[in-house]
């Protein structure tokens, strides 16, 4: 049975979030699709669906930039972690070389 380490630990968080955000980006792929078709065969009008699409592009837009903050206070707290360690094993100080 393999162990369950702290990194691991991370990897297991991730995977449901991931997924997530996969049935989301192939839900968004797949009505995109579907209204570009719709204006090819005259059903929708260029102009609401072009609206739409610039729509949809920002909430992707915003759904990377959560991504990546997220991402960059993971890896912050990370920084800090390591900081302390070296605190601790420098008997107070930080020291880098």
């Amino acid at each position: 049975m393999p162990r369950r380490t702290p990194s691991s630990a991370r990897g297991r968080r991730r995977r449901p979030l991931e997924a997530s955000q996969a049935v989301r980006y192939a839900a968004t792929s797949k009505r995109s699709k579907t209204l570009k078709a719709d204006v090819k065969a005259g059903g929708q009008d260029r102009a609401d669906v072009a609206v739409m699409l610039q729509g949809y592009r920002v909430l992707k837009d915003l759904v990377e930039l959560e991504r990546k903050i997220k991402e960059q206070d993971g890896l912050a707290v990370r920084i800090e972690d390591l900081e302390a360690v070296l605190e601790h094993r420098n008997g107070g100080g930080i020291g880098y070389g």
